[in-house]
This record gives C-alpha cells, structure tokens and sequence, in this order.
C-alpha cells in the first residue's frame, strides 16, 4: 500500500540525506522524510500519512528496512486479517510533551488504525543527545539524578523543604551495617514498592534476613549510590507484633514520607523479587533509535502510560506513598522518572531544567506543567497535588482522592482506611485542618453551625453529606468486616460524590433538618458533636475511629420503607446487574404510595460466603421484602431544592446500616432522571376502582415538607454500624 503524499511547503527546509537503497523497503522508500523531519509552521500544514508494515517482520531479508525496523520497535501493534499493521504518522500536538516545548523538538505520533491501543511518539532531531539522549540499558546514570536533587535543593528550598516533624519509635536501615537503628535526625530515603504474595508480617529483629527481594537489594544500592545511608521500608522498620506502635506509625505515614529527602518508587515488576531495572540485574528496555541521513529519531513515552498500567499504581498502599513524597524517583521498565512539587524530569530528556523555572514560585514555569495553574486539577507532572502544604488545593480535594484511591486493590480488606490514613492526615496536618471520622472528612466552616466556637470550625453539615457517597460501579459493593457500612471505607468498590463535593462549595449549598450526629465510643458512652470536635485529639487513640467504636447514632425525621422485586429493570440501568435493583415504596398519610427504584446491595446473611481476608469473612445475600427498611431525611440543596436522604436496614438487635443514598426532588414532571439516581418519586395513588395514578409534583400534593406527610414519620434515633 502506497504511502498518502504531502505536497511540500514553502520556505527552506533542511534535506535530509538518505542512506542507500538496501536501506528501505518499497514503500518507506516512498516517504518524504524532509517533510516528515521538519516542525510544523504557521505557513506549513501538519505532517501525516498512513503507511502499512509487516509487525516484526517488516520486510524480506533481502529489502531490509531500518524505519520499519524502527516503527516496530516502538509497538508492539496489532495487525489486520492481511498480516499488514495500519500506522498513521502525524505531528503530535506539543501539549503532550510540555517538558519539550521549548526544545525544538519536532514530535511525531504514531497510530495504530487497527486497534485502540495507546499511541507510540518518536522525535526527531539533529544532535544525536539533545533534547533526547540515549538511555543505556544496562544502567542508570546516578548522576543525573543527582543533578535532579541539586537543582531541587537549590531552586525549591521552600516548596520541596522535607518537614521535621517527630515520629515516635521511628527506624531506619543502615545501608552500610545492613542493621535497622533509632532514626535520631539522620536523613533517610523511603521505598515504596510491591510485597508480592507472601504478605506475611515480618518479625521484627533488628536486622535484615540474610536473603533479600532484590528489589530491596537495589534499593539499598541506590540509597548508597545517591549520597545517602538510611532507608525507610514499612516491611522492615515497622513493628507489627506491636500493635499500638503499628498503628501510631500508620498514622504517621504521611510524616514519614514528607520527611524524608526522597522516595524510591518501585514501579516495575508484581512482587519485590523484580528489582528496580537499571540497577544490577535486571536490565531495562532498549530505546527505540534510528539514523536517516543527518537526523536521529529517538522513541519516547509518556511517563504516565508507563506507570499507570503498572500493578504498583493499582495497589492500595501504594496511593499515598506517591501522593505523600516530597520528592520521588520512579523505576520503570525503560527509563527513570523524577517529580518533586517544583519540577517534573524524565531520564531521556536532556533540558536546561534550571532555566525553564519560575525563580519567584520555585517550580517550572506553567506552560511546563501537565495540566497547567488555574486549571480543574492542576498538577506539574503525574501526581495531584496533596494539600500538604495549603497551595494548589482546597480542602474538598479529599474527596477525590477517597474516589480515585477506592478504585484501588488491597491483598487484605480490612487495611482499606488504613492504607489511606496518610493522605487524610495530610489534610488535616498541610493547612486545610480536615478531620474525619472512620474516613468521611469533616471540613472546617466557620460560621455554618451553631454552638462553641470550635464547633463552629468544623461542619456537622460536610459530615453528614460525606454519608452521601455512592458506588461507581455494581460489580463489588461488598461489606468490609469492622469497618462500617455508613462509611465508604466499609464497601469495597469504587465510590464517588456527584454533587460538587470536590469543589467544596456544597457547604454553603446545603442546609440541614433537625439532625444530630453522636459518636459511640469503645466502652458505648455517646459522644455529643460539640464534645467530639473539643476532644477530637484525645478520642483518636489509634489509626482507625479512635478511641471510639465503629457505630455512630443519628437523629433525624424518618419513615418506613417497604421494598419490591423488580419485574425488570429500568432501560437507564445496567442490566447485568439488575436483580440488585429494588423498588422502594412509602406510604402516605393519605393513602398513596411513593416509588422510586434504588440499587440495593448485598448484606450478611448464612447463605453465601465472600472471598478475602479469610480470618474476617463477610456473609452477603441480597436485600429482600422480608428486611426492615428506613429512610432519614436528613437535608436539602438550596441550588436545586433536591433532598437528601440514607436508606438504612436493620441488621441486629438495635442495629442498622447504611444502604444508599437518595436525592429525590421537586421536579414537576413526575419523571425519574436516569443519570442522577433518581431525583423524583413516582406517585401512585390508589383509587376507588383500584386503579392508579401518577402525580406531576409531590410539592403540588403535600408542600414543601412533603417528608412530613410520609406515614409514620417522626424524628427517630439510629444506631448505625
């Protein structure tokens, strides 16, 4: 197949001098490499053509082709019912390279047509080590990554500043004596890596076992390598036979990792017998290179399509170990990868990094950031911002760090909040002051709630609107052991706030009814609100609720609810997932019967046994009309009139919890909304002929306060588990 030919544009171009025939095949032969090697102008439209190959094969030994060669390497690409791949090569937009804009650098991307695979680049350029250097396979160059840290110190002495701050019973590894030692004030680098299967706890003995992963083999080179003597690994430097310590220094995590001068990230490999590529062993990918002429063509990736498939960013510990470092040098498959809160560098990219910053801010200059200043989720390079220090951020980013994180996987679940407690300590610790308890974030908002002034500091409302999560997905939703259902941390499965928790403007939206929220603690005295914001310190005793117990007890105006097997499910729902939906009716004072359909999850019961932890197994069977059903009015949002409600289940002596979330509203059409879950009740009324009919608008019915008019309803106490 014939290339699509470009007639080529005004103005002077360099010519690029080929090699000799044998060195293309038929159709390569056909391709205008001036063209193709030429930055696009104002004057000149964007390369493109489409040209077909053979995928590891592309051409016979006699017609060898070194740019099919070249294409290959960068795959692997999927190939049509012909054996021939499609690639479409174009000039790539610059914003997907901001750390080259600068450069010169003429950047070309390459698409597969045959698939929906990601997309391959090259860059073409004229020195053969500049903007793009040639990476050795073998070995990383310590001393670019020593520049990396010099420029750091130098430029950020503010912004990457490692904290100080006291951990109690903190050790370190000697890299040198291979013994585990007091931290006292010695500068230490972190590891955050992958435990593999065997997660057994590690005694804890003071010194290394004589056969180390060899990821943690390298990582001990490393340290050594850079300039420094201690490590920090959580296998080695935690004791876990005590539990008390264990879980002051999971709470600590965020410290731990601030404080230290970097994090060695282990992003390659399943388990820690992988290594970190580069370092002895394990060698890394070779570099997709080629020479046409005078000009050298270098493949280059996006750091983040080389970590974000990886199994280290799938894991759930690994969260806040990347969120939380200062400073981070990512082990990849084919190159290093280092990000500080000022600047962003990739190993293959050799840049004037000191001169593209901005002195004045100690960071790179924003047309160098990912997604720049100013914009919805802005970030320097791969890693979101995580409020330790109060800039670029607000406090209602916690709740998309909670919906990002619980998409993650754990080897165990009951570490779901733990493995979290880093990043709410650093919102808490990093200027937003954020509380939570047992994982949903208590904002401080002045002048919202009544009472002491410190109460005042802290929203009962953000509280009870953190109750308001939902499931992103259908396909787990599986209650987690000792941890409870009305927090987000007790379901697994990715959850989500869609009603602008994230830009933290609902407070001032939101408006409560007459609720109230007590605390339970461990001995089942009730903690009043006020008495929990004044002894918030004191009541967190450990890593998890403190020293208070899973359950808390809520007061608010509340009716029955009556549950009912759906003949099918709605069109807007997922079918796969239908016999998980139930329709929840309520009765009225006179007479009618509301109705919405809600998803349902499963709950305990004898019949069926979940996988996971097996010292802490869950029984689940799904809700049926035979449970006992409530459901709490608990507020309404002033933009839209929506009120929100929790449907709760009994499931003990005295006890319930939490099944869903509801915002049903005043919507005059009488309609479900479909991508909302549900704002409007459908009205059944029930006639003399036994016939019945839909309303347009319960506020036309029943006012304002229709809840009131709901059978039975009264202001009830909950104790919810």
């Amino acid at each position: 197949m014939a290339p699509k030919r470009r007639a080529p544009p005004s103005g002077r171009r360099r010519k690029t001098r080929r090699p000799g025939p044998s060195r293309f095949c038929s159709i390569c032969s056909e391709i205008d490499f001036d063209l193709m090697f030429f930055p696009p102008t104002a004057s000149q439209p964007r390369y493109e053509e489409t040209i077909a190959l053979r995928p590891y094969a592309p051409a016979p030994a006699d017609d060898h082709c070194m740019f099919c060669e070249f294409l290959a390497s960068l795959g692997p690409f999927e190939s049509s019912t012909s054996g021939y791949t499609q690639l479409q090569i174009s000039h790539a937009d610059p914003e997907f390279f901001p750390l080259l804009t600068d450069s010169g650098a003429n950047i070309l991307k390459v698409q597969c047509q045959n698939s929906f695979s990601g997309n391959q680049y090259f860059i073409s350029q004229s020195d053969p080590q500049t903007p793009i250097r040639t990476i050795e396979p073998d070995c990383i160059d310590c001393d670019i990554v020593q520049e990396w840290l010099k420029i750091c110190q130098e430029l950020h002495p503010e912004r990457c500043k490692p904290t100080s701050i006291t951990v109690p019973n903190l050790q370190l590894i000697d890299c040198e004596t291979k013994m585990i030692i007091p931290a006292s004030n010695h500068e230490y680098v972190t590891l955050s890596y992958l435990w593999g299967t065997d997660e057994d706890e590690t005694p804890f003995a003071g010194q290394f076992p004589l056969q180390l992963p060899r990821t943690i083999e390298d990582a001990l080179v490393v340290t050594l390598k850079l300039g420094f003597r201690y490590l920090w690994i959580d296998r080695y430097c935690i004791n876990q036979q005590n539990k008390s310590e264990t879980a002051a220094q999971l709470q600590a995590m965020g410290s731990i990792y601030r404080n230290s001068q970097l994090t060695i990230i282990a992003a390659a490999g399943d388990d820690p017998t992988y290594g970190l590529p580069g370092v002895r062993k394990r060698h890394r990918q070779h570099q997709s290179h080629a020479q046409i002429g005078e000009t050298y063509i270098r493949g280059i990736q996006r750091i983040d399509h080389i970590v974000q498939p990886s199994r280290w960013n799938s894991r759930g510990w690994t969260y806040q170990e990347g969120i939380l470092a200062t400073r981070r040098l990512i082990f990849t498959t084919s190159q290093l990868y280092y990000e500080c809160h000022g600047m962003s560098c990739c190993e293959a990219f050799s840049l004037p990094y000191t001169t593209m910053h901005s002195l004045s801010n100690q960071r790179l200059s924003a047309k160098y950031f990912t997604i720049p200043p100013g914009q919805v989720g802005e970030r320097i390079g791969m890693f979101p911002n995580p409020a330790t220090n109060g800039r670029g951020g607000k406090a209602g980013d916690v709740y998309v760090h909670i919906a990002r994180y619980s998409l993650r996987s754990l080897s165990w679940d009951t570490d779901r909040l733990k493995a979290f407690l880093g990043i709410l300590g650093a919102f808490e610790m990093g200027g937003y002051g954020v509380r939570h308890h047992w994982g949903i974030p208590i904002l401080p908002c002045p002048c919202i709630e009544s009472g002491s002034e410190l109460a005042k500091k802290f929203s009962k409302t953000s509280f009870v609107l953190g109750l308001m999560w939902t499931h992103k997905f259908r396909d787990k939703n599986l209650r987690v052991e000792g941890l409870p259902s009305w927090s987000w941390s007790g379901v697994l499965g990715g959850v989500e706030w869609d009603y602008g928790m994230g830009e933290g403007t609902f407070l001032g939206d939101a408006t409560l009814f007459d609720v109230d929220v007590q605390m339970e603690g461990c001995d089942g005295e009730l903690v009043g609100w006020e008495e929990f914001c004044e002894g918030y310190e004191r009541l967190r005793a450990d890593a998890d609720g403190g020293g208070l117990s899973p359950f808390i007890q809520i007061s608010a105006w509340s009716a029955s609810v009556s549950i009912e097997s759906l003949r099918s499910a709605s069109t807007a729902r997922e079918k796969r997932f239908e016999d998980q939906y139930r329709m929840l009716c309520v009765e009225m004072n006179d007479g009618s019967v509301i109705k919405r359909e809600a998803f349902v999850p499963e709950h305990e019961s004898e019949s069926e046994t979940r996988s996971g932890d097996p010292t802490r197994q869950r029984k689940v069977k799904h809700g049926d009309s035979e449970d006992k059903y409530e459901v709490l009015v608990l507020g309404q949002l002033k933009s839209d009139q929506g009120v929100f409600m929790l449907v709760i289940r009994k499931v003990g002596d005295g006890v319930w919890e939490r099944v869903q979330r509801i915002f049903p509203g005043y919507g005059e059409s009488g309609e479900e909304e479909d991508e909302r879950e549900g704002w409007n009740f459908a009205v059944e009324q029930g006639g003399a002929s036994g016939e019945r009919g839909k309303e347009t608008s319960m506020r036309g019915r029943w006012g304002n306060q229709w809840w009131r008019c709901m059978k039975g309803a009264r202001r009830k106490t909950f104790k919810l588990g």
